[in-house]
């Protein structure tokens, strides 16, 4: 109830871009479709503490890495670059009844990876970079029915694309 451990890939991959996403992402495919295997990621999330027994909202550390075994780098799928990401995830329950729950979450957290040095117009002349990782969300648990959303991103510090942000929703309902 402490650690926990996953791992991540996709095994196969087909694909297949308009022209113009081809050119966008200077892929060297002409006819902008194939196929290839993923990156392999994985991770550790421990919880640090638990709510309402040190501190008022619950702590989690997450430790995350993405392997470089993917492939088709020149056709802008895999990246064949390694990734290491450190967070902390905090939690806080506003409402818990028997069978309804309402929770804020919160996560902080720093990200590196390694880049493609080119010279490509837009491209990058640095080996690295470096981000801070931030996210907000909210869960929604009534009975069988589950919601949850969350805005997560990080901001590189290279300016070269580096600065994605997600908005990620979820429902569920279970027997």
């Amino acid at each position: 109830d402490r650690v926990s451990m996953y791992i991540t890939s996709v095994p196969y991959e087909s694909w297949e871009v308009t022209p113009a996403t081809r050119d966008e992402r200077r892929m060297m495919n002409i006819a902008g479709k194939g196929h290839n295997t993923g990156d392999i990621a994985y991770g550790f999330i421990f919880k640090v503490f638990r709510e309402k027994h040190w501190l008022p909202f619950n702590f989690g550390i997450r430790a995350h890495a993405k392997t470089t075994t993917g492939g088709e780098l020149n056709n802008a799928r895999s990246t064949d670059n390694s990734l290491y990401q450190w967070e902390g995830n905090f939690s806080k329950t506003i409402v818990d009844r028997e069978k309804e729950k309402f929770l804020l979450k919160a996560s902080l957290g720093f990200v590196t990876w390694q880049t493609d040095n080119n010279s490509l117009p837009g491209g990058s002349r640095h080996k690295q970079n470096d981000a801070p990782y931030y996210g907000f969300g909210v869960e929604y648990l009534n009975h069988s029915w589950s919601f949850g959303s969350d805005i997560v991103g990080y901001t590189g510090y290279i300016g070269n694309r580096d600065y994605p942000h997600f908005l990620r929703t979820q429902a569920q309902y279970r027997t």
